[in-house]
């Protein structure tokens, strides 16, 4: 499977109607402006290709592009180059998600924290069983939403567990977000906020349709639903 990166650059213009050209139709002393060229084209940085096909979606820092592989590994590669920076045996890895420099694998009831500039294991906890959402990670607290109903808390730095508690299983059909001082979780059509600090729940609500992924803005959550966005 190959991967394409390509890099691009937006300009946009804010005006006093709904383009530029409707903020200079009334101006009729002006000369009209043309619109200026996008700064740069899209180009493709580089391509390569994989030793085999993901096993779930990659994710990037300022270094590396990550990938988990159906072979059985990790792969890092040089964001500039594409080269490949360093692989790492793991059993079966799915989900990833990083933060400051350490990437969060999901293994075969595992997650492992790995050190992403060289590759070298840092840490391996318990799941217990598979995820059926997506690792989550910010600022130090890793949330991981087992098959069973159990919802995880690891300490980023060490892997110990913080706190757990059991959701509503029900449901295969799930994300979870995070902010500084809750976790959000969408299951199935309930949406739950959890404190962060003791995982108690503060609030839960049931929705129309089944949800998906969240969006965290200031005093809201956005949440994608088969029925409403």
């Amino acid at each position: 499977m190959a991967l394409r990166l390509t890099a691009s650059f937006l300009l946009l213009f804010a005006g006093l109607g709904a383009c530029p050209q409707q903020a200079l139709a009334g101006q009729r002393d002006e000369k009209r402006k043309p619109l200026p060229a996008p700064l740069l084209p899209a180009e493709q940085a580089w391509q390569v290709d994989l030793p085999s096909a993901p096993s779930a979606a990659g994710a990037i820092d300022h270094a590396h592009a990550y990938f988990p592989l159906r072979s059985g590994a990790v792969i890092a590669l040089d964001r500039e180059t594409g080269a490949t920076a360093w692989t790492i045996d793991l059993e079966a890895p799915g989900s990833l998600a990083i933060e400051d420099g350490v990437l969060f694998v999901e293994g075969t009831g595992q997650v492992h924290a790995v050190q992403g500039s060289g590759g070298k294991r840092l840490w391996d906890a318990t799941l217990g069983g598979g995820l059926i959402a997506p690792l989550a990670v910010f600022r130090g607290m890793l949330v991981a939403l087992v098959e069973s109903g159990q919802l995880k808390a690891f300490r980023a730095s060490d892997g110990q567990q913080l706190w757990q508690r059991t959701l509503d299983s029900r449901s295969t059909t799930a994300a979870i977000a995070l902010d500084a001082a809750s976790v959000y979780v969408s299951l199935g059509s309930r949406l739950t906020r959890i404190d962060r600090a003791d995982g108690a729940t503060r609030w839960e609500t049931d929705l129309e349709g089944t949800l998906g992924a969240l969006t965290l803005g200031p005093d809201r959550v956005f949440v994608g639903s088969s029925d409403k966005v």
